[in-house]
């Protein structure tokens, strides 16, 4: 499975990112860039809201309204005035802490988690925002709250201490808003990744977006990790599913922490939100998602490559374009043949992330096409223009 950009908003660090089935639009935060924004599918319109200080993690509220977790609070936020009331704020005595991932639970309540963001330690927690807006702590000893997310029936809590690199399930009471019965669901020690933000699908499978791991992957629910997306960018973060069906994936990304020269690697500048183009991907949740965003459906077939007059790389895109039309859309019509000699052919890709990643990937099939129609080629370098 792969993912493709709809929204080249590049934010400083996405997430939060869920589907609102009251207004077709898909929402996200840039928590850095203080600022929520919005994905029309409709119009393919992507608007920004700018905000006063970072949001962390937001939910729309049945009554109207926003239920806004910033870094040291929680408030009622009133659009689009901008009004705000405090609901509570967050570990005042710890300066080194601040909020971090939430979802609301299936009755409505806000579960929302801290982070240690100076010196990393686990002394943060992990609160209930209950619908008469009291709260109350439900997790301490955390570093960095993740994957909060819930089955369908919302009896069962999954969630992340990212430093910890394991997915963990709870038992979860759905009347009080308490969990229990603490047990590891995934182990991420082999994972390329740290688990990030989470969702649930319609079979209980999760998916997760793994920090550093270029991948969101779906931990099935006996635990193992059964289907990966590959994401060609270093930090996915969030990921929801969205659209009137709930059968397309989106996902956000980050730049947090990377240097100039590492964004130069990233195909496309982060953060972005992409949506899952893959056809074999069926999973439909059987309930109204906790609140989740909206995209663009499902692209057609994209078209073949124009004939260059028979050249030899002309011949090999399009045995790429037969083979597999959204993986040569994805990366091989961006390549271009610039030497071929002594049985070598030297390819230029646009950024050298495309590069490393295509040669890692994929350059066994482009030998073989090459093969088909110039037995003499052996050899594939694969170069960058940056």
């Amino acid at each position: 499975m792969r993912a493709e950009l709809v929204a080249d908003c590049k934010n400083q660090h996405g997430e939060g990112i869920f589907w609102n089935p009251a207004d077709g639009l898909v929402w996200w935060t840039d928590i850095e860039g203080c600022a929520l924004w919005s994905f029309d599918p409709a119009t393919l319109e992507t608007t920004s809201h700018e905000m006063p200080e970072r949001v962390c993690c937001f939910a729309p509220r049945a009554s109207g309204g926003l239920i806004v977790a910033y870094a040291d609070r929680v408030v009622v936020f009133n659009t689009p005035e901008g009004e705000e009331a405090l609901v509570t704020r967050f570990e005042p005595n710890n300066p080194e802490t601040r909020l971090n991932d939430g979802r609301p639970d299936r009755q409505g309540r806000l579960i929302v988690g801290g982070m240690n963001e100076v010196s990393g330690k686990a002394n943060s927690s992990v609160i209930c925002v209950d619908t008469d807006l009291s709260v109350q702590t439900i997790i301490e000893g955390v570093s960095c709250a993740n994957s909060t997310c819930f089955t369908a029936d919302g009896a069962t809590m999954f969630f992340a201490d990212t430093p910890d690199r394991e997915i963990v399930a709870f038992d979860y009471d759905t009347s009080g808003g308490t969990v229990s019965n603490r047990r590891q669901h995934a182990s991420f020690n082999d994972e390329p990744g740290l688990p990030d933000g989470s969702c649930v699908d319609a079979e209980g499978g999760v998916w997760n977006a793994e920090w550093e791991g270029h991948r969101v992957v779906r931990v099935a629910p006996d635990g193992t990790i059964d289907r990966v997306i590959e994401v060609p960018v270093w930090k996915p973060t969030c990921c929801a599913f969205g659209g009137p069906d709930l059968d397309t994936l989106f996902i956000t990304t980050s730049r947090l922490m990377s240097d100039e020269a590492a964004l130069t690697q990233i195909m496309i500048d982060t953060t972005e939100v992409w949506p899952l183009i893959g056809r074999d991907f069926q999973a439909r949740m059987t309930e109204e998602p906790e609140v989740e965003t909206n995209v663009v459906p499902f692209k057609t077939k994209p078209a073949a490559p124009e004939d260059a007059g028979g050249t030899i790389w002309s011949q090999v895109q399009t045995i790429l374009h037969g083979r597999d039309p959204e993986l040569w859309s994805s990366w091989f019509q961006h390549l271009n043949e610039v030497e071929r000699a002594g049985g070598c052919v030297t390819l230029i890709a646009p950024s050298r992330f495309m590069a490393d990643y295509i040669a890692q990937k994929w350059s066994a099939r482009l030998l073989a096409a090459y093969s088909r129609v110039d037995p003499e080629v052996r050899t594939l370098r694969i170069d960058a223009t940056e």
